[in-house]
């Protein structure tokens, strides 16, 4: 009986469960967040598929987000949301970094700025 390879399933689907490094589906884009904004928060969106299933890390300014360190920061799957953004702290470039065991990709990088409305 001859079986099929390479992890194929007869679908015609590209990578059906056969294991392959990351794939970004969504990521970051530039923000102006308002000063005066009601918003509680900021979100930068990143999705990547892969098998395994990634991890998600991010990089502000080129420095790691320890989630551990700030309530203020969160990963809601590979996103980020930023609670009550302040200027003087989060504003800069982000990036999202997405890890299987087939490698690492890193997202084009995303502005965070704030503005305020002219009067």
């Amino acid at each position: 009986m001859q079986g099929l390879s390479n992890g194929e399933h007869g679908t015609g689907m590209r990578g059906n469960g056969k294991p392959h490094g990351p794939v970004f589906l969504h990521e970051p884009n530039d923000i102006v967040f308002p000063v005066d904004s009601e918003e509680e928060k900021a979100t930068l969106n990143c999705e990547a598929t892969g098998n395994p299933t990634p991890h998600y890390r991010w990089q502000r300014n080129g420095t790691d987000i320890d989630f551990s360190l700030s309530y203020r920061y969160s990963l809601i799957g590979g996103n980020l949301v930023i609670n009550n953004p302040v200027r003087t702290q989060d504003y800069g470039t982000y990036q999202c970094f997405a890890t299987n065991l087939f490698g690492t990709i890193v997202s084009k990088a995303a502005k965070l700025e704030f503005a305020c409305k002219l009067q």
